[in-house]
């Protein structure tokens, strides 16, 4: 049994990553899904990061097909480059 166990775990991994998510890839820059009046005018420091990084509340702007019914609120973290880093949905 503990030989089974060991198997399924191995082909079940225990973490689950993706760089793209709600429309938005990591390492894109959020220039091409908004204006950089918009940018700036919603760039806020992100408290839990080192310095240089930012994020953005896109929850009113996001595109209705992209928006997912479990959450909320939808967050990008941004470096100074204006370069995506995090996407989060929140609810």
């Amino acid at each position: 049994m503990q030989k089974l166990l060991i198997i399924i775990l191995l082909f079940f991994p225990l973490e689950v990553f993706s760089t793209d998510l709600f429309g938005f890839k990591i390492g894109d820059n959020v220039n091409k899904f908004f204006s950089n009046t918009f940018i700036k005018k919603n760039k806020l420091k992100h408290k839990e990061t080192f310095t240089g990084f930012f994020e953005i509340d896109i929850s009113e702007d996001i595109n209705a097909f992209n928006k997912n019914n479990l959450f909320s609120y939808y967050i990008l973290v941004l470096n100074q480059k204006d370069i995506i880093h995090g996407i989060s949905g929140v609810e």
